[in-house]
């Protein structure tokens, strides 16, 4: 089965796992002064559906193809873990913005 390749099982998770954190970032957007109480209880809700997406996909790919689970898990980890760094080095005025 191709999902149980390592490289195929390593990209899906790796893409899931960018998907969730951009997911993450779009969804603290909706905090604005006006109503921040809406904006904060939108992406508290939110954190909780991403994070049982992450749980959901983990436990089938898991149960489904047990062959792919570790390179699976570990490019959902991985693609958290870059992006999350990315983050955090351009917030800290490493990596120039290009807007």
């Amino acid at each position: 089965m191709l999902l149980s390749h390592w490289a195929v099982a390593l990209t899906l998770g790796a893409v899931l796992g960018a998907g969730l954190l951009l997911a993450s970032r779009s969804s603290f957007r909706t905090m604005t002064p006006d109503a921040p109480e809406h904006g904060l209880a939108f992406a508290a809700a939110s954190l909780f559906v991403r994070m049982l997406i992450a749980v959901g996909a983990l436990f089938a790919y898991r149960r489904l193809i047990p062959e792919g689970f570790v390179p699976f898990a570990i490019g959902v980890a991985g693609g958290f873990f870059v992006l999350y760094t990315i983050e955090l080095m351009r917030y800290g005025k490493v990596l120039a913005r290009s807007r």
